[in-house]
């Protein structure tokens, strides 16, 4: 991926990326977050320094270990690179929830979150409209700008289906397709 990038800026492409810190081979299905903590994460920021890396987001495996020190650690070093810092959740209820009387709010600015109009990979089991306002309360209280992620819902939306529940959503201020 970052030979494509590197390619595309050497033929005049204008790119910025928005790099994971810390992603591991953690198993999805069964998630170790004990081994996602020894990723090396401090060589990630390393690399993504050197490049026009506005934004670093801790990847989801650390985010949801609640390991609050070790993301205040890789949020503290991020920030030292001068990019913006922020956090991939894959409970985004749960996650939520912890995030302020745990962590020091003002050390991230972004936030990501699946969110698609099925609660699809959400740990939310029904999105239906008193659950969801009741959920945008708790995630505009952390005054983060967020990023939705898995807005297809593994191909189960259409795009049309997708981007119709999105242009009702007021709260999202990015979103990552792929």
């Amino acid at each position: 991926l970052l030979e494509a990038y590197d390619l595309a800026v050497d033929a005049g492409c204008e790119m910025k990326v928005i790099a994971t810190i810390g992603k591991s081979d953690v198993d999805y299905l069964n998630p170790n977050y004990e081994v996602a903590k020894e990723v090396d994460w401090d060589e990630d920021i390393d690399l993504f320094s050197t490049y026009d890396c506005p934004i670093m987001l801790v990847d989801e495996f650390i985010t949801d270990a609640y390991d609050w020190r070790l993301t205040t650690r890789i949020l503290n070093r991020i920030n030292d690179t001068g990019s913006l810092s922020g956090l991939v959740t894959a409970f985004p209820s749960r996650t939520t929830d912890l995030l302020a009387d745990n962590l020091d709010m003002d050390l991230f600015d972004f936030y990501m979150i699946p969110l698609n109009s099925l609660s699809y990979m959400m740990d939310i089991n029904a999105f239906n409209a008193s659950q969801r306002q009741e959920f945008v309360d708790r995630l505009l209280a952390l005054n983060k700008k967020v990023i939705a992620t898995g807005v297809l819902a593994a191909g189960v939306l259409k795009p049309k289906e997708a981007f119709s529940f999105l242009k009702s959503v007021d709260y999202v201020d990015a979103i990552s397709i792929g």
